[in-house]
C-alpha cells in the first residue's frame, strides 16, 4: 500500500487509570482474564470469541461524510508477563458495500499494550494504543478536496481511538473491581 493515492491517518493514545488493590493482583487479572477484559470493554453482545486467542469486535458506527460505516475487527491477544497485548489481524467494513471490495482501498491496524504499574503509592493500569488507517483517495472521494478528506480522516481516526481509550479505561477498572469482589467471595466461601 505504498501508492501516492493513499492517505495515512495515525492516532496514538496513552492510558493511566487508577485501580484498587495491588500491582500483583492486576497482573494476575490481566493474564487470567483477557477474553473477559476485551469482551466487556467492547460489549459482550458485539463480540465473538474465535480460535487462536482472537476476539471479533463489531465497533460502533462511524460517520464519514454521508456514510455510516460499521467496522468489524479481529483482535488477537497475548499475555506476556504482566501485560495484555492486542493487535488487529483482520477487518471488514459494513455500510460501503456499494463500492465493492475495500481491501485494496482501505487498511486498518490497531495495536494496544496494557500493563500494571505503580504511580506514587497507587496501582494503575497503564496502556498505549495506536491506530493507523490507510485510505485510497479514489472515487467517490475524489469529488471532495483532498485536504478536506485528510482533515476529516485524521479527526475520525483520533476520535475513534480516544473513544476506545475512554471506554477501555473505565471498563477495565470496573471489570477488575468486579473480579476482586468475586475472588474475595470465592476465598470466603472456600474457607480461605
Amino acid at each position: 500500500m505504498l501508492d501516492a493515492d493513499f492517505m495515512t491517518f495515525r492516532a496514538r493514545e496513552l492510558l493511566e487509570e487508577p485501580v484498587p488493590e495491588s500491582e500483583s493482583s492486576l497482573v494476575e487479572f490481566l493474564q487470567s482474564c483477557p477474553q473477559r477484559i476485551l469482551r466487556n470493554s467492547i460489549s459482550p453482545k458485539h463480540t465473538q470469541v474465535l480460535p487462536g486467542q482472537v476476539i471479533r469486535a463489531k465497533l460502533p458506527a462511524i460517520g464519514f461524510f454521508q456514510f455510516q460505516i460499521v467496522p468489524v475487527v479481529d483482535l488477537q491477544y497475548e499475555c506476556p508477563t504482566g501485560a495484555l497485548v492486542v493487535k488487529s489481524i483482520s477487518w471488514d467494513l459494513f455500510g460501503l458495500e456499494a463500492f465493492g471490495s475495500l481491501h485494496d482501498k482501505f487498511d486498518l491496524k490497531l495495536l494496544g499494550d496494557f500493563r500494571a504499574a505503580r504511580k506514587d503509592t497507587r496501582t494503575v493500569l497503564r496502556g498505549k494504543a495506536e491506530l493507523v488507517i490507510k485510505l485510497r483517495y479514489s472515487s467517490p472521494l475524489k469529488a471532495i478536496p483532498r485536504s478536506v478528506v485528510e482533515s476529516v480522516g485524521q479527526n475520525v481516526t483520533e476520535t475513534i481511538l480516544r473513544n476506545v481509550k475512554n471506554r477501555l479505561g473505565k471498563k477495565v477498572a470496573a471489570e477488575y473491581s468486579q473480579w476482586l469482589t468475586e475472588r474475595a467471595i470465592t476465598s470466603v466461601d472456600s474457607g480461605a
